[in-house]
């Protein structure tokens, strides 16, 4: 049960940490999807945020998953 709550702690913290990383790399870099009149954003916003969710939940996942050699 631990290891699951150490799994969740970790993916949150390191998508916490990644994710203003990542909008800061793609507001420099240009990399942000304009706001039309039929979404819900006024502003541009960066479009890799989904990114530093998958970086979260993959080492996560890397680091909290048991391995067994046989």
């Amino acid at each position: 049960m631990i290891e699951i709550v150490c799994a969740f702690i970790n993916a949150f913290l390191l998508t916490f940490l990644v994710i203003p990383a990542i909008i800061k790399a793609s507001r420099t870099r240009g990399l942000l999807e304009e706001a039309v009149d039929h979404r819900i954003h006024t502003v541009p916003i960066p479009t890799f945020g989904g990114l530093g969710i998958f970086i979260g939940a993959f080492f996560s996942i890397l680091l909290w998953t048991p391995y067994h050699y046989s």
